[in-house]
């Protein structure tokens, strides 16, 4: 592809979509294939349905962000990650990363939190419309989800040990924890140096979850719980992670229109 194709094909966001879902549904494929999932009904829907809504909710994000050359590149890490997180972790987590975490990524759980996850996307792309009946459609959202929430959940019992053990768990798993913890905070820095409010929903989203999730007792990595406990806030870490390219300081003047917020 010549470098002058490249701004139009940015320009077809449809086009771009309909690459990535299509990626997106073989990836779900051999992820379900390798780890013998079960597909349910719910499962069906979050493939099916919930997913490429999660991708053209995400693209719409990052290009209100920081433009379309965003938008494009947050699709292509959505849809790369569950091929890539083998990369970062050690022989010992093979079976539990396989048969336990990347079903959850991919939607293959009958886990009400992917719905949640998808839920609250849903509502930060309302919110960055900046039109009032967009936000009071996510304030609906919201206050939706936190009505349901909170009637099916028990009393927390957090603790700080529980907490400590969880971040020495990616310790133990993960080539390098450290870097799973800068991700988000540079993130959210790169995100403000173009939208503060955007930079505060997502720091906000996935900080919350990371508190109450990661110190809560019974909770933990050896088994993969922990990434179930986290699945709501899945979208938060991958649009932050997508954003740390927003850090280099002259890259929008490279990009020209396509970093343009949409």
């Amino acid at each position: 592809m010549r470098r002058a194709d490249l701004p139009r094909l940015l320009e077809r966001p449809w086009q771009l979509l309909a690459v990535a879902i299509t990626f997106y549904w073989l990836t779900a494929l051999v992820i379900g294939l390798r780890a013998d999932a079960e597909l349910g009904a719910r499962e069906l829907v979050n493939v099916a349905l919930l997913g490429p809504l999660s991708l053209a909710l995400a693209y719409r994000i990052g290009k209100r962000i920081a433009g379309a050359a965003l938008g494009a590149w947050t699709l292509l890490v959505w849809v790369a990650l569950p091929w890539l997180a083998p990369l970062f972790t050690l022989a010992s987590y093979d079976a539990t990363l396989r048969y336990r975490v990347l079903p959850l990524a991919v939607g293959l759980t009958p886990d009400g939190g992917y719905l949640e996850g998808v839920a609250l996307l849903a509502a930060l792309a309302l919110l960055l419309e900046r039109r009032r009946v967009t936000v009071a459609a996510a304030g609906l959202v919201l206050a939706t989800l936190t009505v349901v929430w909170l009637s099916r959940l028990p009393v927390p019992d957090l603790s700080l040990n529980t907490f400590k053990a969880n971040m020495a768990g990616l310790r133990e798993y993960f080539w390098s924890h450290r870097v799973l913890q800068w991700i988000p905070i540079a993130g959210v820095v790169a995100v403000a140096r173009r939208s503060p409010p955007a930079a505060l929903a997502l720091g906000c989203w996935l900080g919350g979850y990371v508190i109450f999730r990661a110190a809560q007792a019974g909770i933990g990595v050896e088994d993969g719980e922990l990434f179930r406990a986290l699945l709501p806030a899945f979208p938060a870490y991958v649009l932050l992670l997508a954003s740390l390219p927003l850090l280099v300081p002259t890259l929008a003047a490279r990009l020209g229109p396509l970093a343009r917020p949409a």
